[in-house]
């Protein structure tokens, strides 16, 4: 159940992803209306179908899981919250003590939580103030894309690629600053940029401004497979972020046998070592010019198709699916 800003209306439909679905666009975002209308639409789905479930897996847990005290009462099959918001990091940017108190109580009914990684358990938890059963599930990379391929990457290539949705708290201007530095000593070094999203012209601005045109391009929306392709040409991925709660981007990147220069945050720190990669302590150009030149300079040898098989081991949909169907089997056990 998703409820978006637009033209008054609901949408009902099906997809490969979701036998159902229910889209209502709203006028206006009144948070309390949402909360209200998820309420009513999950009650009524569940009241018809709770009987053919073994357990109810809410995907995000606000606002679809405010009145979960209330559904409860009703419902008696197990529930469980699959989280990967980082909203919990900067406690949603609320200012309303009620609306707080609101999500906070989401974790107060003891409700299983499943997150994509520690540091956003650890997020959940200082937010919420509560003690809950967890989980840690990473998310899965579709290892039939991203996969390794010997290309450019053994014959010296200097070129490395970064690609999002471009919006906070990603920090794509500290690598574009960075390649000033990295073009001293590496001329021949370029930069392929990729993604979609609204810091789009403060990118190119940003490129046209320092003069990058011959070295950082900005190549625009990319399907699944331009970016798998794009990885396994580059010799680095960058992925310069205020935080992560996972950064499905750069488990992509790995599985491609692609070594990623990351910031230090949140849950990226849980699987970027020095075998496949290098953290960068702050998000200052200076710094990760710094990493850049590392790697241009072969200071860390890197082994690609290893880099791949570990991570392709790590988040392959197989080793997931069965770990996240054994967390699953224990809720309902329970």
């Amino acid at each position: 159940i998703e409820i978006k800003h637009g033209k008054l209306r609901i949408k009902r439909g099906i997809n490969e992803d979701n036998s159902s679905f229910f889209i209502l666009y709203l006028p206006k975002m009144y948070w309390a209306i949402i909360e209200l209308i998820s309420f009513i639409l999950i009650l009524r789905i569940l009241q018809k179908k709770h009987q053919d479930y073994d357990v109810v897996n809410f995907h995000i847990a606000y606002p679809n899981c405010t009145y979960l005290y209330l559904i409860r009462k009703w419902i008696k099959i197990p529930f469980v919250i699959t989280e990967h918001w980082s909203g919990y990091h900067y406690n949603f940017n609320i200012t309303n003590p009620k609306k707080t108190r609101r999500i906070q109580k989401i974790f107060h009914e003891e409700i299983p939580v499943i997150s994509v990684s520690n540091a956003l358990l650890q997020d959940i938890r200082l937010f919420s103030k509560a003690n809950f059963k967890s989980y840690v599930v990473p998310n899965i990379v579709n290892t039939k894309i991203f996969n390794f391929k010997m290309k450019i990457t053994q014959k010296g290539s200097k070129r490395l690629f970064m690609v999002s949705q471009w919006k906070w708290p990603k920090n794509p201007f500290v690598v574009i600053k960075a390649w000033k530095q990295v073009q001293s000593i590496y001329p021949r070094a370029t930069l392929r940029i990729g993604g979609y999203g609204p810091q789009i012209i403060e990118i190119k601005k940003l490129i046209d401004k320092l003069n990058l045109d011959s070295k950082v391009t900005f190549i625009g929306e990319l399907s699944p497979q331009q970016i798998a392709q794009e990885m396994q040409e580059a010799i680095g991925f960058i992925h310069c972020s205020e935080y992560e709660t996972f950064s499905a981007v750069c488990a992509e990147a790995l599985c491609c046998g692609t070594p990623v220069i990351a910031s230090r945050v949140g849950g990226i720190q849980e699987y970027i070592n020095p075998d496949n990669g290098i953290l960068v302590e702050d998000n200052s150009p200076q710094s990760f010019g710094e990493k850049i030149i590392d790697l241009l300079q072969g200071k860390r040898e890197m082994n690609y198709e290893k880099i791949s098989r570990e991570a392709s081991r790590k988040f392959s949909a197989e080793r997931i699916g069965k770990k996240y169907w054994t967390v699953l089997n224990e809720i309902i056990s329970h």
